[in-house]
């Protein structure tokens, strides 16, 4: 075994055999369930319901209106004005949020707000973080991020008149009396 001669020497695979075309395999339609007609028109109403209570929710720091896509199952909305300011995460039909995302910038801060909720038997979940925005990469900042504290309990509120030092004594107030 030397080394070959010429390129005609070289093993080269048969291109023929990789560019076999393969038989369309027939797929059937899944079976759809039997809603009746007055299901699909309780559906499409409920559907509109939750498109309207979408409609009317607002940012609770700036009292811009919410945007984003609302689904058959669920609505991602976040503020109009300001898009990293306020998200939240509703479930079709379901007037409580199960996530919900605040960011509140103050001088060279960001206190990050994220609440989650499990289901109707279940308490809130807040979790405060502290981010240093003199970091200018995005990425190195979220690994500066600093927890503040984290709780179960009720939702934290926020308004939109909120200086950081009341934010921070609402915090305190909320750890104490949680």
């Amino acid at each position: 075994m030397g080394k070959p001669l010429s390129f005609k020497d070289l093993l080269i695979p048969k291109i023929e055999a990789a560019q076999q075309k393969k038989p369309a395999t027939s797929f059937t339609r899944p079976l759809m369930s039997a809603i009746t007609p007055d299901q699909l028109s309780r559906m499409k109403e409920l559907e509109k319901e939750f498109i309207k209570f979408c409609n009317t929710l607002r940012c609770p720091l700036c009292s811009a209106q919410l945007d984003g896509g609302v689904s058959a199952k669920a609505a991602n909305l976040y503020c109009r004005a300001n898009p990293d300011e306020y998200k939240v995460n509703y479930f079709k039909n379901d007037p409580i949020f199960y996530k919900r995302t605040v960011r509140i910038n103050f001088n060279a801060t960001q206190y990050e707000i994220l609440t989650y909720h499990d289901g109707p038997d279940s308490k809130y979940k807040n979790f405060v973080s502290k981010l240093d925005l003199t970091i200018p990469r995005v990425d190195l900042r979220e690994r500066a991020k600093v927890k503040v504290f984290e709780l179960e309990g009720p939702c934290l509120p926020i308004k939109s008149e909120t200086s950081e030092e009341m934010l921070l004594d609402k915090i305190k107030s909320f750890i104490v009396f949680s």
